[in-house]
């Protein structure tokens, strides 16, 4: 069974879901999670959603919360830095995907995939 750096098995062996935390906003968010959602189908994936502030998404009647609600992602929004690694942190996120991220996503934030 492999084991990635920490001693967590690796999802391709041990059917243990994949964790992916999106840091993002826009319409360009909201494609990237429909994409998440349609692999979600055949592929074991954990979502966990960040916006900085409540979204100006520029598809009309698309709310980014209950959107998320609808795939089964968690959403949370208007974080300072400080939340985003303890929530990250506990997440154990294997990949995070910014998108559009208005602020610098800081070295031991990106260090929790290692």
């Amino acid at each position: 069974m492999a084991e990635t750096h920490d001693g967590r098995s690796s999802a391709s062996s041990s059917g243990r879901s994949r964790r992916i935390a999106m840091l993002g906003q826009k319409d360009a968010m909201v494609r990237a999670l429909c994409d998440l959602a349609q692999l979600c189908r055949d592929r074991h994936l954990e979502v966990l959603v960040f916006v900085p502030r409540p979204p100006k998404c520029g598809l009309p009647g698309v709310d980014l919360e209950s959107l998320c609600a609808s795939f089964g992602f968690r959403h949370l929004q208007g974080l300072k830095d400080e939340i985003v690694f303890s929530e990250l942190q506990a997440f154990r996120p294997d990949l995070i995907v910014s998108i559009l991220w208005p602020r610098r996503i800081l070295e031991n934030v990106l260090a929790l995939c290692k």
